[in-house]
């Protein structure tokens, strides 16, 4: 039997923003591992020095569907911006959509959040300059090109899991509740789920976890069949 292929969709910040996000995949592709899943976490552009290109929307879709293409992933996990990402990706007419069994969205990311945070155009290119200091690299449209995620996962044709930590601060289980209705009204066809963990934040690190019973509800989050209803 062939390994589960599983493609890891990353925050705008990416596994190099720095040695806190680095531990973040690296917990993910541990787990991977002891399953004995063939785990990849991508990069976009703009990730990867300033010579990799700048990030946006566009970029990140452009750079995940080659990606899915090559790869043809059994599953995949997004997580803040790649949870946008994968339900932009889900939503494509590739072949290896109807492959892919299922997609994890754990911290999606709102639109509405960074409209709050980066309410005006010295917010959002001071944000620009601080992700530049971590060696990622936003596209000037970066915030207003973002498209929201409540208008893309209706068309994610896929079993989807929508999670959150407790902790997290950029979301909330309402939020989480309503991405899952629109997807059931859209997608009747596929199944979703809802999950809240008590006691995580939005980066999971695996020697932060207070617990193996806690550490173990994240990896199952991620990793666990999502039930699918007949």
């Amino acid at each position: 039997m062939s390994r589960q292929k599983i493609l890891v969709l990353p925050g705008s910040s990416g596994r190099n923003g720095s040695d806190r996000y680095e531990q973040v995949y690296a917990t993910i592709e541990r787990e991977a591992g002891r399953r004995d899943y063939d785990c990849r976490v991508i990069s976009y552009p703009g990730q990867g020095g300033k010579m990799s290109g700048l990030l946006n929307y566009s970029s990140a879709l452009a750079t995940t569907l080659m990606a899915c293409h090559e790869f043809n992933p059994d599953r995949l996990i997004g997580r803040s911006f790649g949870c946008v990402v994968a339900a932009g990706a889900l939503g494509s007419e590739d072949e290896w959509v109807n492959k892919c069994k299922e997609a994890i969205l754990w911290g999606p990311g709102f639109r509405a959040t960074l409209d709050r945070l980066f309410s005006t155009t010295e917010k959002k290119l001071e944000a620009i300059k601080g992700f530049a200091d971590y060696d990622t690299f936003l596209s000037p449209d970066y915030f207003d090109t973002l498209p929201s995620i409540e208008n893309l996962i209706g068309i994610a044709k896929c079993n989807l899991r929508i999670a959150r930590g407790s902790g997290d601060k950029y979301n909330t289980k309402d939020d989480l509740n309503y991405l899952a209705a629109v997807h059931h009204r859209m997608q009747p066809g596929y199944s979703r789920e809802v999950v809240e963990v008590s006691g995580l934040i939005h980066e999971v690190i695996q020697a932060e976890v207070s617990s193996e019973e806690l550490l173990a509800r994240y990896f199952g989050c991620l990793f666990d069949p999502i039930i699918v209803n007949t």
